[in-house]
């Protein structure tokens, strides 16, 4: 008796195996001389147009993952509603991890280019700064002249990058604690603010200006001013979760 099922079984079987077959053969003809490798290596890490590079691929994400998030600021705002919003927590934290990858990424380009490291030396040993992801650290490396509020947000994007924005929980618990702030503040490390949009903006705005003039910064177009909005003064927390 023919057995259908069997058949068209067999016929799928044959076609993923084709399909597996092919990617696997068709592949690049990748260079097998370790001096490319080691030249390749030593340029994406000593090149302020890499660090510029990987931020643009990030900048169009945050743009529109900022015009989102503020129109569902607006409705978790919006007054005597039968049904309110709750604040959009989840896709705020996802906009701050994106935010600390780019402002990494930017600050890196600073310090690659005021350093000017020779080519032989970052390939022997990656420079400490370059393997930091403490964004504070990273701007002071790089002479980024800073407001209170900026090195606060600076803090803050460093926990949401490191491990806020990514996981439920940190690798360590001290960082799961209230953190205290440059400023002296306690417990607002992890909290998310209203205003966090629009500054974050600015700030990267700030950056890009601090790298007028290096090859590559022409293709990052600086954000647009934002106005206040009423949702501004209000903060919500990644660790409490009443919705």
């Amino acid at each position: 008796m023919f057995n259908k099922n069997h058949s068209n079984s067999v016929q799928r079987s044959r076609r993923e195996s084709h399909i597996m077959a092919y990617k696997i053969t068709s592949t690049f003809n990748f260079p097998t001389d370790t001096e490319y490798w080691q030249t390749s290596f030593t340029l994406d890490l000593n090149r302020p147009g890499a660090w510029i590079l990987s931020a643009r691929d990030l900048l169009d994400h945050i743009q529109s993952t900022a015009d989102i998030l503020q129109i569902a600021w607006i409705k978790s705002n919006i007054p005597n509603e039968s049904r309110p919003h709750a604040p959009p927590r989840g896709l705020h934290r996802v906009f701050l991890l994106l935010s600390a990858l780019v402002v990494e990424n930017l600050l890196k380009a600073i310090v690659v280019n005021q350093a000017n490291w020779p080519d032989s030396q970052i390939a022997e040993k990656i420079p400490t700064e370059l393997k930091s992801h403490k964004l504070l650290t990273l701007a002071s490396h790089g002479h980024v002249t800073l407001t209170n509020e900026e090195a606060d947000l600076l803090e803050r994007l460093t926990e949401f990058g490191i491990w806020l924005g990514r996981y439920p929980a940190p690798t360590e618990l001290n960082q799961l604690k209230p953190q205290k702030l440059r400023n002296g503040t306690v417990n607002i490390a992890g909290f998310m603010y209203g205003s966090d949009i629009r500054e974050v903006e600015s700030l990267i705005n700030k950056l890009i200006d601090c790298l007028k003039g290096v090859q590559g910064i022409e293709h990052l177009s600086p954000f647009q001013p934002r106005s206040h909005e009423d949702f501004e003064g209000v903060s919500i927390s990644p660790s409490v979760r009443p919705w």
